[in-house]
């Protein structure tokens, strides 16, 4: 019997499929949710921890598949020579395509000079889970549909978010307007983290997003209507802010203000 090790879905191509990383057997496959039959799969006795599907190279429809045996590969099958990552993604820069995001950095891949490149670290800060290097939480938190990153501190006294400055030229609404996506910032912290995933391609050569059905059920109380935010920036990085740094009950207190819920 096979045992999965990332489970999570993903706009893959033109259909909505469920992606599965298996430790043995088929350790790569496709499922696309409307038909119930695999669209691909790639089978190794090989225990393949764990893999992401993400877009982070235009020259290529769909997302880029990264884990399992082969290398990675495009939405066909193929393998292509793209490097990117096994552990987490994040939206982060200006452009619609994805960074990997691993332990404490996040990295570009440049598919003009075919190298990775860091663009943040955050200093001082630690991921979670051994290799699985997951972030307390990655999430579009504030702002526009960028990620904000969460990182405790080495030290474990503080958990820091990070927020990019990078500007960008594409206006959509954020990514906590979409049900799945809403979803997927839960999943990070149920069994086993895998980053968040839109209920629609947001990528290279995406189509307008759509607009979202979500209305106000209960209006916020007087004194939920805002926080003050603790800004600082990074020494020495440009394209960071660190929102917040603070004791997890003082970080508590204003995720709860942010987002209308009592405290």
């Amino acid at each position: 019997m096979n045992r999965l090790t990332a489970v999570f879905t993903t706009v893959f191509a033109a259909t909505f499929p469920f992606v599965a990383v298996a430790e043995s057997g088929s350790t790569t496959y496709t499922q696309t949710l409307t038909e119930h039959e695999a669209a691909l799969t790639i089978t190794a006795d090989a225990d393949s921890g764990r893999g992401l599907a993400v877009d982070v190279d235009p020259r290529y429809p769909g997302a880029e598949c990264f884990g399992g045996p082969g290398g990675s590969r495009n939405v066909k099958g193929e393998s292509i020579q793209v490097r990117g990552g096994n552990n987490f993604a994040i939206w982060w820069d200006g452009d619609q395509l994805r960074e990997i995001l691993n332990r404490n950095t996040i990295s570009k891949w440049n598919w003009e000079t075919g190298e990775m490149g860091r663009i943040f670290t955050a200093e001082g800060c630690e991921s979670n889970n051994g290799s699985k290097a997951t972030p307390a939480l990655s999430a579009d938190l504030f702002g526009d549909w960028r990620e904000e990153l969460i990182e405790r501190t080495s030290d474990n006294q503080e958990l820091r978010i990070y927020a990019t400055v990078i500007p960008t030229e594409h206006r959509i609404h954020t990514p906590m307007h979409d049900p799945q996506y809403r979803e997927s910032i839960a999943w990070q912290n149920v069994a086993y983290n895998q980053p968040p995933h839109t209920g629609f391609f947001l990528g290279a050569g995406m189509k307008a997003a759509p607009k979202p059905n979500i209305r106000l059920v209960q209006k916020m109380g007087a004194g939920h209507n805002g926080s003050a935010v603790l800004v600082r920036r990074q020494p020495e990085d440009d394209n960071a802010n660190c929102l917040l740094s603070a004791k997890w009950h003082r970080l508590l207190r204003h995720l709860h203000l942010w987002w209308g819920l009592p405290g």
